[in-house]
């Protein structure tokens, strides 16, 4: 770092330019990393795990038990959480009571069409979507269940002209005595939702042509398409200008898995985002508050930045992954890594002129004598802490481990050889860049000097001093004149008596 060719600091000035180019060069890499167009592999290609999932989707289920199941459902309004303290860190519990939509009658003629209708319409309502195809449409072909139509076929009447009594007599009835076809171990119970002899709810089923653990980037499009779908419900002529409408403002779409598990990864991308973004601003503030100096800050900042993009295009130039959730939560280990050997230099470099170091390169010297040690210590035991995962056999671990030995190697690079070599050429000496933190109210720099009696008496003897030996009186009066320098200066026009210049003094000489 300290050769020079003709006064200039070679080693350092080719460190930082090799160095910046090459975080130049990560920045788009960096900013590439979007979330997988693949479902997530959680263990190698090669894993029992891996191959009985493949074979059980072949042998022991049908095709369809990978597809995302809807559920559009009439009648419900929402969920009061209030009422049963719910606790969103424990999901499972208390989840709350169902709000049923009084305005919805499902005996009314015109709901009964407005539910066959959605039925009809979800087996043919068109989806672009990458996720929809080769389909085109929002469900697999002849996958929706819907009880009305047997209802009806099972009936023999139609069904629009009973009255409510009637009607909601033959339909628990049939819940109670029917099977869906296309299933006969099953019932109607969760489909129709009857509740204290009353009908609050009715759903149908059908199948996504979208696989629950596809990727984000592939079920986002087609979440949204079916909310477009349940829009279209809405709209029906039977919900808004029939003579007698059902209500209909309460339909919605859900599945038990595949979008809660969806806005997981729209949480866990967002905050791993997130959490860069806090990262830079509030380690600048701590460099600034543990430096004091405003230019040692700023190069460390840089230096945390490029270990941060150079990571991250590691990651997607070379590794080739994607912001899944496994690379979301492993690499907010990158932003603690970065600050941490920076801090610990920037600090040594700026404690040195309380040694008596105030130029640049005596500062560096002293940064590099009493902390590299330390930062080539603390490098290598994370390193080796972290390739210990290199042996598991879950993906997770094996790019947690990727990961951590990758932001130790860029830390150290950055801080040994880019923000060092920044300190040595250009880094401020003396005064440069402090911040006059000392004069603010709350910012104490130092003690205040312990407090020395200002009057002194000669003994009768007249070798000593209120019992003092004249040596022990000279240490005294040493100890008074150096705590004399120790105190702020003031306007000219003030005078300090210091001690010795007291009448009493004046007596003894």
């Amino acid at each position: 770092m300290k050769a020079k060719f003709r006064d200039v600091k070679v080693v350092s000035i080719t460190g930082i330019l090799a160095l910046l180019a090459y975080g130049i060069f990560n920045i788009p890499h960096a900013m590439s990393l979007a979330p997988p167009e693949a479902p997530e592999e959680w263990f190698p290609k090669d894993h029992m795990f891996t191959k009985v999932r493949a074979l059980s989707e072949v042998f022991m289920f049908a095709p369809e038990a990978s597809y995302i199941t809807v559920t559009v459902t009439f009648g419900i309004s929402g969920i009061n959480r209030k009422k049963a303290n719910f606790n969103k860190f424990v999901p499972n519990s208390n989840r709350g009571d169902a709000i049923f939509d009084e305005g919805f009658d499902l005996s009314n003629p015109m709901c009964q069409k407005a539910f066959v209708r959605a039925c009809n319409d979800a087996n043919a309502y068109s989806c672009n979507a990458d996720g929809c195809k080769p389909f085109n449409t929002i469900a697999r072909t002849n996958s929706s269940i819907c009880f009305m139509e047997e209802f009806r076929s099972w009936a023999e009447n139609d069904t629009y002209t009973w009255d409510s009594s009637l009607f909601t007599e033959k339909l628990i009835e049939f819940r109670n005595t029917q099977s869906p076809k296309s299933n006969m171990v099953e019932s109607w119970e969760q489909t129709i939702g009857v509740i204290d002899g009353a009908i609050q709810y009715a759903s149908f089923t059908f199948k996504a042509p979208t696989k629950s653990f596809e990727s984000l980037e592939i079920k986002r499009p087609v979440l949204d398409r079916l909310n477009q779908f349940v829009d279209y419900v809405k709209d029906y002529p039977e919900c808004t200008t029939a003579s007698n409408p059902c209500d209909c403002g309460s339909v919605m779409q859900t599945t038990s898995f595949a979008w809660t598990w969806l806005r997981t990864e729209e949480g866990l991308v967002y905050g791993f985002y997130q959490g860069l973004l806090i990262c830079f601003p509030v380690s600048f503030i701590v460099l600034l508050w543990s430096t004091g100096n405003y230019v040692v800050s700023i190069f460390a900042l840089i230096s945390v930045i490029f270990i941060v993009v150079g990571v991250l295009g590691f990651i997607a130039s070379v590794m080739g992954w994607d912001l899944g959730v496994s690379e979301s939560v492993a690499g907010i280990i990158i932003i603690g890594f970065s600050v941490d050997y920076t801090v610990h230099l920037g600090h040594m470099y700026i404690h040195a002129e309380q040694e008596g170091h105030h130029d640049k390169e005596r500062r560096f010297d002293y940064a590099a004598r009493t902390m590299v040690s330390t930062v080539i210590a603390g490098a290598i035991t994370t390193a080796v802490s972290g390739a210990f995962m290199f042996s598991c056999q879950m993906t997770f671990f094996l790019k947690m481990a990727t990961l951590i030995v990758a932001t130790i190697i860029f830390s150290y690079l950055y801080s040994l050889v880019f923000f060092m070599g920044l300190l040595y050429t250009i880094g401020p000496s003396g005064q440069t860049g402090k911040i006059p933190f000392e004069k603010l109210k709350f910012w104490k720099t130092q003690a205040a000097p312990k407090k020395i009696p200002d009057v002194v008496h000669k003994s009768e003897s007249g070798n000593s001093v209120h019992g003092l030996h004249t040596d022990e009186v000279d240490d005294v009066r040493a100890q008074e004149s150096d705590a004399l320098r120790t105190l702020p200066e003031e306007p000219s026009h003030h005078q300090i008596v210091g001690v010795g210049e007291s009448e009493d003094q004046n007596k003894l000489q």
